[in-house]
């Protein structure tokens, strides 16, 4: 079996994740958005260095280790599933980069990112 989630990469999952609140924070964007967008943003990233290290895995395993495969198969499947929910959490059509009417826009244009710390006090 693969080692490819370390205590590394959970802190740095947690440092990106307190580093996103702050950007977003100093883009003037509202709390609510903050919450969800710095979790995911921050699992994405940490997912898609789990993520490439399983496919190294896979490549670099040899071929008659069909039990070991069959679990790192197992594991990015497993893991393609997490980058998934957060993907459509952030990009579906309730995430935080769609209108009501579902349509995608850019950030700046669904206010996600405010025109500056003044936006934040409505």
């Amino acid at each position: 079996m693969v080692d490819t989630v370390d205590a590394e990469l959970v802190k740095t999952n947690v440092e990106l994740s307190k580093a996103i609140v702050r950007r977003l924070e100093e883009l003037g964007c509202d709390d609510e958005r903050i919450g969800r967008l710095s979790a995911d943003l921050s699992d994405v990233y940490a997912e898609s260095i789990r993520y490439r290290r399983l496919v190294d895995a896979f490549l670099t395993t040899a071929a008659d280790d069909r039990d070991a495969l069959n679990s790192i198969l197992v594991d990015l499947h497993v893991g393609m599933d997490h980058l998934r929910s957060h993907l459509t959490a952030v990009c579906g059509k309730d995430g935080p980069f769609r209108r009501r009417g579902g349509e995608t826009l850019r950030a700046a244009r669904v206010g996600v990112v405010g025109s500056g710390a003044d936006s934040r006090r409505g």
